[in-house]
């Protein structure tokens, strides 16, 4: 026990003594009961939406937490309506969103900064102000790399230094607005679709900007485009590079791969993709829209485009992503989470509500709602997979092998909306957002942070 004064109080000196006995005290309890450490600072790297330029969604050095899982913290970002992916640079998690959008109404862009530690905002800026023609918006195309951040705006794709301050503005935007492209960085070189494109006449001739650019990262100054000759649609899939090839998926049209120096077309194939290209051990794989009411998964050799298989995912709409973990395949759609074999096609597991019978494979808590799998890349770290609610918006965690149910965090939001959103993980902690709402989840401790 500390000495006291004549008063009772305690020696400040004492008292410091004392504090930092029973803070350390308290940080070996805590530590002795979860994987991550509150009162450590989380850093990590999380680039951008599908983790890496080969959009797999399973890195191989991300540490992720094991349930039972719990909300670190919950921090709110301007917008409305927002389906953005969080990105982590270090000890900072970044987030690009949109308020407004509507006809004639101003449309305003932001970039915030939080602590991945605590939640913190550090920042939030107004990046534009901008008033569409059209009802349109958008906000989930932040990139990262060590030295900028990359986010699409209606005026055009924007570097951006840590602080939110423009570097340079590339204008790749068209009068019509469609999804937005996700920006892949490699060697100094920036690869990002048209956003804003426009079809037009009977024969689908382009109208607008439909294409892939390549940019330098240095001063925003155009290296090559590539614009197709003809297609049917008005909507560039984010691109992925891999092994100084470029793949980039049209709407319903095709896929093409392009030579990442110049470029020039290496082969394509007319399919009617539906999400962007998933590329790792060689082959690249691509959803496709609905060929009555039968949605396919394509793997197509990555060198000459030729199939190597493809399979019937049923009739559940692709949810714009595919993660790869060098074995298996995990894609999203409005109705359930699918695994495939990767080398053969073959399903290893379905979870969430199935499309044939409307029922839930997995009970939700109250045993009264089945869970719908997001839209997001589901994400792969080490034997479990994150990914979000599409109908409540949880962070669900499954076990990469089985498909089964481990988690969701929070058990229970009434009220809550959908998520579209990619997880981004770091340093045990799982970062993932709502329409309005960032949260961090990690393994189930005393919350020092609940807001």
């Amino acid at each position: 026990m500390p000495s006291s004064n004549a008063d009772g109080s305690v020696p400040d000196s004492s008292r410091r003594k004392f504090l930092a006995t029973v803070g350390a005290a308290s940080l070996v309890r805590i530590a002795g009961c979860s994987e991550t450490n509150r009162f450590a600072t989380i850093t990590g790297s999380w680039p951008t939406r599908g983790y890496d330029a080969a959009r797999t969604g399973a890195p191989e050095d991300v540490s992720g937490p094991k349930p039972p899982l719990n909300r670190r913290w919950k921090a709110d970002f301007p917008g409305d309506w927002n389906k953005t992916s969080p990105v982590v640079v270090g000890d900072t998690v970044y987030l690009g969103s949109i308020v407004g959008g509507l006809s004639g109404e101003v449309a305003e862009t932001f970039l915030s900064a939080y602590d991945a530690s605590t939640g913190e905002k550090h920042w939030s800026r107004s990046i534009e102000r901008y008033t569409p023609e059209q009802n349109r918006r958008y906000g989930d195309s932040l990139t990262a790399t060590e030295d900028a951040l990359y986010l699409q705006t209606f005026r055009g794709l924007r570097a951006l230094d840590f602080d939110g301050r423009e570097q340079w503005v590339f204008e790749n935007t068209g009068p019509d607005f469609g999804d937005t492209c996700h920006p892949i960085v490699v060697d100094g070189v920036a690869y990002t679709g048209a956003y804003g494109s426009t079809t037009g006449g009977d024969e689908g001739e382009s109208a607008g900007l439909e294409g892939v650019f390549a940019v330098d990262t240095e001063d925003g100054s155009l290296v090559w485009r590539f614009t197709p000759e003809k297609y049917v649609s008005d909507r560039t899939f984010s691109p992925t590079a891999a092994d100084g090839t470029v793949f980039v998926s049209f709407w319903q049209s095709a896929v093409v791969a392009l030579d990442a120096t110049d470029g020039s077309v290496l082969w394509k194939r007319e399919i009617p993709a539906d999400t962007p290209v998933t590329v790792r051990n060689g082959v690249a794989f691509v959803a496709t829209d609905a060929e009555s009411d039968d949605y396919r998964l394509y793997a197509l050799d990555a060198t000459t485009g030729e199939t190597v298989w493809n399979r019937s995912v049923g009739g559940a709409w692709p949810g714009r992503g595919i993660s790869h973990d060098g074995d298996a395949l995990y894609l999203s759609s409005d109705r359930y989470l699918l695994s495939l074999d990767a080398e053969t096609g073959d399903e290893r597991w379905r979870a969430f509500r199935d499309a044939s019978d409307g029922a839930s494979k997995i009970d939700w808590i109250d045993d009264e709602h089945g869970l719908i799998a997001g839209w997001g890349i589901p994400v792969v770290v080490g034997d479990i997979v994150y990914t979000s609610d599409g109908e409540y918006g949880t962070l669900v965690a499954l076990d990469r092998e089985t498909g089964t149910l481990l988690d969701a965090a929070p058990k229970r939001r009434l009220g809550a909306s959908e998520s579209r959103c990619s997880p981004a993980v770091a340093d045990g902690v799982v970062y993932y957002t709502t329409p309005h709402w960032l949260y961090a989840v990690d393994a189930n401790t005393v919350e020092f942070w609940r807001r």
